[in-house]
C-alpha cells in the first residue's frame, strides 16, 4: 500500500473469503490460510476509504462450482458490508463455459482472470476489455479485462534477472500504450517481503506506468 500510494495509484485488492470446503486436504494445500478476521476487515475498510477497490479471490475449486463461489462472495459481502464487483480466480483457474456465468449471476462486474500462469501475454489475443458472449448476440453484463503480467512469470517460471525483467515489462507495456489498450497487472503482496525478495520487480513495474 505504501509503495503504490507513493505513485498515487489506486488498485484492486483481492481477498480470499474462507468458508468450509468439501475437499479439505486439497483446500489446505492450494488455498490461502488466512481468515477474514477483525484485523483484515479493518484494513479492507481502510483501503476502501482511501480510494482503493476490493475484489474476491475465490478458492482453487470455485471457478466451476457455483454454490461454493456464492458462499465465498456472500461471506466477503457480509464481512465488509459492501457489494463485491471485482474478481480474479485463484491460480487463474477458469472455465469458458462456467466461470463467467457464475460470476455474472453473483453481480461481479469485472473479471481479470484471463492470462497465463507461466508467460506474459494476451490470453484473449488483445489488450481489450470486453463483455463476453453467453451465446452469439447475447453477452454477459460483466466485463473481462486481460491479465497481461504477474510476478511469478518473471521469478518462478522464467528465472529472469532484474535487467531482463525490466526490459520485458517495458516491451509489453509499450505495446499496450501504443494501442491504447486496457490490461490488469498482478503483483502478490506477500512477495515484496524478504522471503521472496520480489520488491524490486514491483518497483520496475511502477516505473513503467504512466
Amino acid at each position: 500500500i505504501e509503495i503504490i500510494d507513493k505513485k498515487k495509484i489506486k488498485s484492486v485488492f483481492h481477498f480470499y473469503s474462507k468458508v468450509p470446503q468439501r475437499r479439505k486436504v486439497l483446500s489446505y494445500l492450494y488455498n490461502p490460510s488466512y481468515k477474514l478476521n477483525r484485523k483484515i476487515t479493518t484494513k479492507i475498510k481502510e483501503l476502501i476509504e482511501s480510494g482503493h477497490k476490493i475484489g474476491i479471490h475465490p478458492s482453487f475449486h470455485a471457478f466451476d462450482d457455483a454454490e461454493n463461489f456464492s458462499r465465498q462472495v456472500n461471506n466477503l459481502k457480509k464481512q465488509v458490508n459492501l457489494p463485491i464487483y471485482f474478481c480474479r480466480q485463484h491460480w487463474l483457474r477458469f472455465s469458458f463455459s462456467k466461470t463467467w456465468k457464475i460470476q455474472d449471476s453473483l453481480g461481479i462486474q469485472l473479471d481479470t482472470t484471463l492470462g497465463f500462469n507461466d508467460r506474459i501475454g494476451f490470453r484473449n489475443g488483445a489488450a481489450l476489455k470486453f463483455q463476453p458472449w453467453k451465446e452469439i448476440g447475447n453477452h454477459y453484463q460483466l466485463f473481462s479485462m486481460p491479465m497481461l503480467l504477474m510476478d511469478s512469470q518473471f521469478y518462478d517460471y522464467n528465472l529472469l534477472s532484474e535487467n531482463e525483467i525490466k526490459s520485458e515489462m517495458k516491451k509489453w507495456l509499450d505495446e499496450v500504450k501504443f494501442v491504447k489498450g486496457e490490461v490488469s497487472l498482478l503483483w502478490h503482496s506477500h512477495t515484496i517481503g524478504k522471503d521472496y525478495g520480489w520488491r524490486e520487480g514491483l518497483n520496475h513495474l511502477l516505473e513503467e506506468l504512466p
